[in-house]
This record gives C-alpha cells, structure tokens and sequence, in this order.
C-alpha cells in the first residue's frame, strides 16, 4: 500500500502542476483512503477533506457527494459517529439535490414532448377537417369512380393520428412513472428524517425532549404513509380514505405498544377517495388526536375506546370527528391555546377552512365539518 500511495502522490504533485481540479479530487480521496487502510486516520482525513472542499468548489456534486459518504465511514472505522452522522446526512442531502436536478430536466422534457404532441394533433386535426371538405368537393365535381382513393387520404390520415396519440399516451405514461418514482422519492426521504429522529433520541436522556421526538416522528409517519400509497397506486391524485386511516391508526397503537384488549380503536369510515391536499393535513389532525387519547385519556389499566369517524355527508361535506371515552381534557389548555398539538389542530383546520367543534364531557370529542370545495 506504500507504494501505491507513492504513484498516487506523484500523480497529485502532477496535477497541482497543471492544475487539473477534477483529477485533484481523485487524487485527495484515493491518497486518503490509503492512508486510512495504513490506520493513518487524521492524515487521511485530511486528504478526504481536502478533496470535498476542492469538489465544493469547483461544483463537482457527485465527486462531493461519495467523498462525504467516504468521509462518514472513516469516522465510523474509528468510532466518532457524531461525525459520522453528519457527513451521511450531507452526501444524501447531495445525492437527492443530484437526483431531483435530473428528475427536474427529465419532466421538463416530457412535458415540452407533450405540449408539441398535442399541438401536432390539434394540426392533425385541422388538416383533416379541410381534407375531408376537398374530398367531398372533389367527389362531387368528378363523381364516384375515385371514392375508394379519397377513402385512402382518409385512412392515411385517420393511421397518422393514431401514431399522435400514442405518442401522447405513452409520454403521460412516462410523466406518471416520474411522478410515481418521485413520491417513492419523498417517502424514503421522509423514513430517513423518521431514522435520523430515532437515532437522535438514543443520546437524548430528558423526558419531554424524548416525547417531542416521538410525536415528530409520528407525524413524519403519517405524511410517508399518504407518499407511501401514492407510489403503491395507480391514482397519484386522490388517496382512499378509509385504507388510509386505518393503516395509520394502527401503526399509532402499534407505535405506542397498545393491546386491542385495554383500549379499543373503533372506525367509521367511508370508502371515499380525498385529494392529497386535502389528505395530509386530514392525516395530522387524526394523528394528533389519537396520540393524545392513547397518551393522556386513560389511567393505568383503565379499559376505553378510541372512535374515529369519516363520513361525506348530504350536503356535500365531509364529517371528520375524534372521540373518546376517558377522562376529558385540561379546559386550561384549550381555553390559553397552550397546547401545541391543539394549536397545530386550530392551524389545520383552517387551512381546510373547517368548522372546528370540542366536547369535553363523559370523555373527549372534536369534530370538523369541512366543506368539499375549500
């Protein structure tokens, strides 16, 4: 290994000589990683170093992005995973800010191929307008002996813009597959926000900083569910309701360790499909209201249900409610808005510009008539 990292040094002297930054950076990273394999971790950390701030500022974002991912298992070989930590989250942080250029080019793409299709077709179709206008003309002035060749002009043309369409068809199947690709994207982004946070809380020792992380990481969950189902689907618009709700309401028991048996999860919820604008802030709402049941409804070993009700109802709105049977809530909260999980619910209720209703008798309940077309 001496040897090589001789080569190498040679070959870096040269290319400061020439000033060849982008062999420069390969030459920093491969003389580092050397020098780790020798267990000469600082020197070669320097290296390693010395080539993501060359790649930073020359813009080699791909060189920059596996020089830190490289980086990171250096200072995981040596035991300083803080470090560690930090140069994984920034060669992801590049490798998505790579993938979302090109997926950004690639979109634009499609779309320009898209827009030029349709505006062939409309043409097509103009010019088919006036071709069957001269075929009847032409018919009428010279008579029926040369139907069969107009009929050929027709089915030529008619062959034509079926070619049209099916490139249009096949450049929206191509526009869905990127969009597909980018919620899956999105999802795995938010699972790694959902990973960092769980990391996080291992060196976290005081209690409410630990429940602050919790219901962070609960509510990330319910964003990658609705990302999650959109990938799964055909549908990249509209989210079934009642899958939805479901999923997530189990993964909050689940996430919690809440037996069937002590508490009860009862669902009401139509099979509809909502839009996913409409979904996410619908999602936090329920995420947060069930958190709290499970969290501060019921003493030790107290036996309860949990309601949650979704229904579009005749006047075309939805009614959206939360309830259980515990041992209600602090007025005190509600009354001083200290609370932030019930300020978030006030917030999102008026992004859905919903009428908000609370009960806090025999147990707790809050309810929200959201119009459809807010």
């Amino acid at each position: 290994m001496a040897n090589s990292r001789i080569y190498f040094e040679k070959s870096l002297a040269i290319r400061e000589e020439l000033n060849q930054h982008y062999e420069l950076v390969s030459s920093y990273w491969s003389i580092g990683e050397l020098l780790c394999l020798e267990k000469k971790y600082k020197l070669g950390i320097e290296y390693i170093q010395k080539g993501i701030n060359l790649a930073k500022e020359k813009g080699y974002k791909a060189k920059e992005e596996k020089l830190n991912k490289s980086l990171s298992n250096e200072y995981k070989k040596i035991g300083k995973y803080k470090e560690a930590l930090e140069y994984e989250i920034r060669s992801r942080e590049l490798r998505d800010s790579i993938l979302n250029e090109k997926t950004t080019l690639q979109i634009n793409d499609l779309e320009a191929k898209y827009e030029n299709a349709q505006k062939e077709n409309e043409i097509l179709a103009l010019s088919m307008k006036n071709k069957e206008k001269d075929v009847r003309n032409f018919l009428m002035s010279v008579g029926l002996v040369l139907v069969f060749f107009a009929l050929g002009i027709v089915f030529y043309f008619y062959k034509k813009l079926q070619s049209k369409n099916t490139i249009i068809t096949k450049a929206l199947e191509e526009k869905n597959t990127l969009l597909k690709e980018i919620h899956h994207r999105v999802k795995n982004n938010l699972q790694v926000i959902s990973s960092l946070l769980n990391l996080q809380s291992r060196y976290i020792d005081d209690n409410k900083a630990l429940e602050a992380i919790q219901l962070g990481k609960s509510r990330v969950m319910s964003m990658a569910l609705i990302h999650q189902r959109l990938y799964q689907k055909d549908n990249l618009v509209n989210i079934n309701a009642k899958e939805y709700i479901e999923q997530l309401s189990h993964e909050l028991f689940n996430t919690y360790k809440i037996k069937e048996e002590n508490i009860h999860l009862n669902l009401n919820v139509d099979d509809i499909n909502i839009d996913v604008d409409k979904m996410v802030p619908i999602g936090l709402i329920i995420n947060e209201l069930v958190t709290n049941s499970l969290k501060y409804a019921f003493v030790e070993n107290q036996k309860g249900i949990i309601t949650v009700v979704l229904k579009n109802d005749d006047e075309n709105k939805l009614l959206l409610s939360v309830e259980d049977n515990g041992k209600g809530f602090d007025e005190d909260l509600i009354n001083n808005n200290k609370s932030f999980g019930y300020r978030l619910i006030q917030s999102f209720s008026k992004k859905l510009n919903a009428e908000l209703i609370i009960k806090n008798l025999d147990g707790f309940k809050i309810s929200l008539i959201i119009p459809h077309n807010n």
